[in-house]
């Protein structure tokens, strides 16, 4: 019973750590200004689109 809970909690953790890394790389992107879809330098025009 306790291997099978350690294996949960790893791939949970590892499911945290993506959405994290995810995330970040969007907002990262975003701050960057790589978004295809606005040339202005607006940010929160872009983060607004990011959000939708």
């Amino acid at each position: 019973m306790r291997i099978n809970a350690e294996k949960v909690i790893q791939v949970s953790d590892k499911g945290v750590l993506n959405n994290v890394i995810s995330n970040y790389i969007f907002k990262r992107v975003s701050m960057v200004g790589i978004n295809p879809p606005f040339n202005t330098e607006n940010k929160y025009e872009r983060a607004a689109y990011l959000r939708s």
